[in-house]
């Protein structure tokens, strides 16, 4: 943070250049009369403004010098004077990125000063100014702005505040914070009142051609007020409140629709009809009809400040009043409307003092209050002096939900009503703010905490800076209910707002709010339709396919909140090569991906891979001559172990796309060709500056964290988290989403359809391990595998009803690297196929090869077991040069060893020098005749023909090896290296059922690519083959991941296809 700081220290001296500073044109919003004179301009400028630089610049000063203290006592100095005087607040949204900057200095002296509550209320302040310019001036606007704030990082650093104080709040609230509505009235043991009368009220004006929100909406607040006998005022034109501000409010018609919220719930209240009012957003449906409005306020009442709440029926005489405020119109009329809003304040104190006096009551003011009323006598005295509940609201999580409140009949709400709308009036920053009804009413329950905490500059950190106000303000007569108690949000919609309210099952409303700011409008028609036929007795009230079209909709009544259907974005379970291949593949479809690693970083074991990835035909084959094919790598391949199968088919046959894909989207060069064991073309490609695994998965690694740091990113990633159960429909029928522990034992979920990349199960010898199910007998052998390979996907698939396939197969690596200095070590560098593929050759305990070196990795371990060991792998000086990388690699581990000839290392080995001699010159004399007659020798060979070498070996690259050359030498031993088996699938990449009789042969939603899949490789797979599978079916799996999660139309796709992002 610091950084940051020092970089608005700097920003202070250069502001006077910025000032009126054009910034463009907004952020696509309608442009109403009088809007222009806000549009992207800076208004940071005059005496008022010079101060707040000069208190600001001293403020970071104390910052950068660790004096929190005098940091948090300057700025709240800066910040209280553009308050003041309180009619005039809303002008601090004249410099709202100024102000912004200033609040996020100010969270990070109060986290510094361990006050992690006011911290997040900071940053929330910070959101809600940086929101004003990013909506009026847009984000480049405030990205590229002097002030060193971003937008995306704004929300993003209040998001990462939220999530780890949210909960430590909840907790200490009250035992049933987290529980759905239906459960906390009853552990709460609240005793609701039946006689209130309550109004429901919201405005639906939606385009019915384009979404079913609004009849939807309706019918579903219909049939809850008709069961509780509640008045439902749904607006379908945005009303406008007359009063005696807005006769005379000239610019009322331009303003943005939303305002009409606040004119809707005044309305309501002046009419004096209704006890409390109910303001509910249209995309918002009650789900548990069960659950009263009286129930809901009944548990507020309980919950507020130790159940001292007042009486929640307000008497007759108090609602006449209500009318009286309502009815209020000046003598003079022509009284300007700053006279009158003054005029009004005194009629409303007026009569709030004369209902505290009829009713015997005496308010209590506390000190932060009467240090505001000292500070500016402005201020209504109104703030702390209706005690008792008058406003109930909750905290979402972004910061204050207005989406959904209740306003008791009383004149402290149709004043607080009326304070907010009057942010508007004026022709002020506010009035064309498209979010205004949001942040007004959250701009006058912030702002007295603001004030009071910087009621003077006396204030000090133990003092005035308590950090135990949960529930985020000092005025008596607001509460807010912990947010899974009042409305929650389907939880593909909690995870783009990445918040843990996500629906369950006796949740009391759920709202669709930022559906459409992250995802498609199909997405969200979806989610409506869905959430509509979900409620008890609704499913029959879909409204006929008239004014909008249901068509392609699977609509489930069955279904509940996670288990709909287009996803907003799919979750990759494992970040090596074939999770990051899927995810940047259904990005590059168009779609959102997160990644969940269970490591501290991605990478896997694909970015330990020495050896390369094999294609045919490419332009490397063509430019060294080299004749191949997709049939002849198919029919290696079915050689080497595999059955001939689909998906054999599949992976050969889609691999010189898969290079090219590659090279094409992420600048990936492999133009060094060579032979592996069981090829019998060189068809395996690496880089020349990179270790193959290195070169192939880090671009795409880097490339997708660099889009997860991008504004509304397609890309999400999560390390350090474990994937420990699947999550299915109540059907058991789709995969739709997964449930994860973090570093810290806390549990979490995502929802979408499941890719499984998690790779084998070869590095865990446990008791209860996939290897000692299916193959004990290895129990013994070390591994080359990275530590959280240990069958996690197979194990929570299998969960599920997943099917395996070829567990049995698990393939032992003929030259795991022994480390002189830690022998007995379980986890050992692999040895590349690489440098047998250069030339390299093995030799046993007596100097003597025993096979040859460029076969199958299974025939070579067996002829190993026949052996006595050490076992050593040789390159002659030719070979290690072609494998140069490798081998200084090996070199720096202090894993190779150098000798000057043959004799040094016989010596080393305690054998006579002729032995090695006698072996170097046998291979030799084998090569040479093998360059002028290659199939004419008496042995048989791999493939065909007739080999010159005992142990059929064909190709001698390298050779002849001289026995005073310089040898490079490794000791190797069998490792277990890969599992074949694994996850059945098909060729989609989909997993398929236990029981294929069943009537689906997949599990819906549910991928896998990678080592995880098996049944591709069969009892051996070839060198080179890894890193193809993980390409070839990552991209096959992510493709068809996509298209399950955009819909059976596909019109679900939240962002255009594109072949690079």
């Amino acid at each position: 943070m610091t950084s940051a700081v020092l970089l608005l220290l700097a920003a202070l001296s250069r502001r006077g250049d910025a000032q009126g500073l054009a910034a463009g044109s907004g952020a696509g919003i309608s442009m109403p009369e009088g809007m222009k004179d806000f549009i992207g301009r800076d208004y940071c400028g005059g005496p008022r403004w010079e101060r707040f630089y000069a208190n600001l610049a001293q403020a970071v000063e104390a910052h950068n010098e660790y004096d929190f203290p005098a940091c948090i006592t300057l700025l709240g100095k800066a910040m209280r004077d553009q308050f003041l005087p309180i009619e005039s607040s809303e002008g601090a949204f004249e410099c709202s990125t100024g102000m912004a900057a200033a609040s996020q200095v100010l969270a990070n002296c109060f986290e510094a000063s361990g006050m992690p509550v006011r911290a997040l209320r900071q940053r929330q302040w910070t959101s809600i100014l940086a929101s004003y310019d990013y909506q009026m001036k847009g984000e480049e606007y405030i990205d590229q702005s002097q002030w060193p704030l971003r937008w995306e990082d704004t929300i993003s650093s209040m998001l990462t505040t939220k999530a780890a104080v949210m909960r430590t709040i909840e907790d200490r609230r009250h035992p049933w914070s987290r529980e759905p509505t239906r459960k906390a009235i009853k552990s709460a043991g609240v005793v609701s009142q039946k006689d209130l009368k309550i109004a429901i009220v919201s405005v639906c004006d939606y385009n019915a051609a384009a979404t079913p929100l609004a009849e939807l909406s309706k019918r579903n607040k219909k049939a809850y007020a008709d069961l509780h006998g509640y008045d439902l005022i749904v607006h379908t034109k945005s009303p406008m409140h007359h009063d005696a501000f807005t006769d005379i409010a000239d610019i009322y018609p331009s303003r943005p629709p939303a305002w009409s919220k606040i004119d809707a719930v005044m309305e309501a209240l002046g009419s004096g009809h209704y006890d409390w009012v109910m303001w509910m957003d249209c995309d918002s449906y009650f789900m548990t009809p069960e659950v009263r409005l009286e129930d809901v306020l009944a548990l507020a009442a309980a919950e507020h400040s130790g159940g001292n709440a007042g009486q929640l029926k307000p008497s007759e005489r108090t609602k006449a009043r209500v009318r009286k405020l309502a009815a209020w119109r000046p003598s003079n009329t022509t009284t300007t409307r700053s006279k009158l809003m003054r005029k009004f304040d005194n009629l409303v104190e007026k009569i709030v003092e004369e209902e505290r006096l009829e009713t015997g009551d005496h308010p209590q003011v506390s000190r932060r209050v009467s240090q505001l009323l000292l500070a500016d006598s402005d201020i209504p005295a109104l703030l702390g002096k209706e005690e008792g509940l008058q406003l109930i609201t909750s905290e979402d999580g972004l910061m204050l939900n207005t989406g959904i409140f209740f306003i008791k009949s009383t004149p402290w709400g149709y004043w607080f009503m009326h304070k907010t709308r009057s942010m508007t009036f004026n022709r002020s920053p506010m009035t064309f703010h498209p979010w205004w009804d949001q942040t007004g009413v959250m701009w006058w329950l912030s702002l007295p905490v603001q004030l009071a905490a910087f009621a003077d500059a006396n204030s000090t950190l133990e003092g005035d800076y308590n950090d135990k106000d949960d529930n985020l303000g000092h005025i008596p007569a607001v509460h807010f209910l912990p947010q899974k108690q009042l409305n929650v949000y389907p939880p593909v919609v909690a995870s783009m707002l990445k918040t843990h309210i996500a629906h369950e099952e006796g949740d009391f409303i759920v709202s669709f709010s930022g559906c459409k700011i992250y995802s498609s409008q199909s997405l969200c028609n979806m989610l409506m339709v869905t959430y509509f036929t979900m409620v008890p007795g609704m499913a029959d009230q879909l409204p006929a396919n008239s004014q909008f079209s249901f068509s392609g909709m699977e609509v489930d009544p069955m279904a509940s909140a996670p288990h709909v259907y287009p996803a907003h974005q799919a979750i990759v379970v494992g970040g090596g090569l074939a999770g990051l291949t899927a995810a940047h593949t259904i990005m590059q479809e168009g779609g959102r991906c997160l990644i969940i690693e269970k490591a501290p970083i991605c990478g896997g074991n694909s970015m330990k891979a020495k050896s390369g990835m094999n294609a045919v035909p490419t332009a490397a084959q063509a430019s060294e001559g080299i004749k191949d094919s997709v049939q002849c790598f198919e029919d290696d391949t079915v050689r080497g172990g595999a059955k001939r199968s689909e998906l054999v088919h599949e992976l050969c046959e889609e691999s010189a796309d898969a290079l090219g894909w590659l090279k094409m989207s992420f600048g990936v060069d492999l133009p060094i060709v060579s032979r592996m064991g069981g090829h019998s073309q060189p068809r395996t490609h690496r880089a020349k500056q990179f270790f193959p695994g290195v070169a192939i998965t880090y671009p795409l690694l880097d490339r997708f964290e660099k889009l997860t740091k991008q504004a509304n990113s397609q890309a999400r990633l999560i390390t350090n988290a474990q994937v420990t159960e699947l999550l299915r429909s109540p059907d058991h029928e789709r995969v739709i989403g997964v449930k994860y522990v973090d570093s810290n034992g806390k549990e979490y979920a995502e929802y979408g359809p499941v890719i499984l990349a998690t790779g084998g199960f070869g590095a865990d010898f446990s008791g209860s391990s996939l290897i000692a199910k299916h193959r004990p007998d290895l129990l013994h052998l070390p591994t080359t595998n990275a530590v959280q390979v240990t069958g996690d996907g197979i194990k929570i698939a299998e969960n599920v009803g997943a099917s395996t396939v070829d567990m049995e197969w698990v393939q032992v690596h003929p030259t795991g690297i022994i480390d002189p200095r830690n022998p007995d070590a379980r986890v050992k560098f692999l040895a590349a196929e690489a440098l047998r593929g250069a030339g390299g050759i093995l030799i046993d305990q007596s100097g003597e090869r025993f096979c040859n070196e460029l076969g199958r990795r299974d025939y070579i371990v067996s002829e190993m077991w026949r052996h006595q060991g050490p076992f050593r792998l040789v390159l002659n000086s030719k070979a290690a040069r072609d494998v140069e990388m490798h081998c200084r690699h090996y070199q720096n581990l202090q894993l190779m060893q150098e000798f000057g000839s043959a004799a040094d290392l016989a010596e080393e080995m305690h054998i006579p020098a002729g032995k090695l001699e006698k072996t170097f010159k046998v291979y030799s004399t084998a090569a040479s005749k093998s360059a002028s007659s290659p199939a004419g020798g008496p042995y048989p060979a791999f493939a065909s023909g007739g080999s010159w070498d005992q142990f059929g070996k064909m190709y001698f690259p390298n050779a002849p090896i001289a026995a005073a050359d310089k040898l490079h030498v490794l000791v190797v031993t069998p490792s277990v290296h890969y599992c074949m088996g694994g996850l059945a699938i098909s060729e989609n990449a989909e997993v398929k059922r236990l029981n294929d009789s069943s009537r689906q042969r997949v599990v819906n939603g549910l991928y896998a690519a990678g080592e995880v899949a098996g049944g591709i490789h069969g009892s051996n797979r070839l060198g080179g083959s890894a890193l193809l599978d993980c390409v070839v079916f990552g991209r096959i799996a992510g493709k068809h991941c996509a298209s399950y999660m955009f819909g059976p139309k596909g019109d679900c796709r939240p962002f255009p296809k594109c072949d690079r992002l």
